[in-house]
């Protein structure tokens, strides 16, 4: 929103959500037929305007690399995160 400026840090397995071309049933532990697609919400996400980031290390341990991701959503590194939590107002981590 106009008040707030919200980034949004994937690591781990939930940089999963960025592949691009992804079918639902890719997705750990996700196997419901209706579930929504992640790409489709990252896709509304960052056509928000809500910047969206993976940690690069985290894809490459998953077999993924940029040209694999969603456009929009850009590659960052653990000083940029530390960077981020320092910087932030608030930080949720889930």
């Amino acid at each position: 929103t106009d008040d707030h400026h919200v980034k949004i840090v994937l690591l781990e397995d939930a940089v999963s959500v960025v592949k691009e071309g992804q079918k639902v049933t890719e997705l750990p532990g996700v196997m419901h037929e209706i579930s929504p697609n992640c790409e489709d919400l990252v896709k509304a996400a960052v056509k928000a305007g809500i910047e969206i980031f993976a940690c690069g290390t985290c894809l490459k341990e998953r077999g993924l690399n940029q040209t694999e991701i969603i456009d929009g959503v850009e590659l960052m590194n653990i000083g940029q995160f530390l960077d981020f939590v320092i910087d932030a107002d608030k930080v949720i981590n889930f």
